[in-house]
């Protein structure tokens, strides 16, 4: 069964390439984020607010200099 599975992610990864997601692990860090603000809400609205600061934000420090209030635009849809 395993080589099985094996052979069909290697078919998927040959016709689709390799999911952006798999590209690049999380740091300790982007995962710590992740679960804050996944805490109040689903997958769907905290990843769109995860997606927001790293749009947004070019590394987390720039993140840290800011007032908690003006954060919040970017985490609105995650409930927080």
């Amino acid at each position: 069964m395993k080589k099985k599975i094996e052979k069909i992610n290697y078919l998927l990864i040959d016709y689709f390439g390799v999911p952006q997601k798999a590209k690049k692990n999380p740091t300790p860090l982007d995962a710590i984020i992740g679960t804050i603000l996944s805490q109040n809400t689903n997958d769907k609205n905290s990843y769109q607010a995860y997606r927001n600061l790293k749009d947004n934000f070019s590394d987390w420090n720039k993140l840290a200099e800011l007032k908690a209030a003006q954060i919040e635009k970017y985490i609105k849809v995650a409930g927080l």
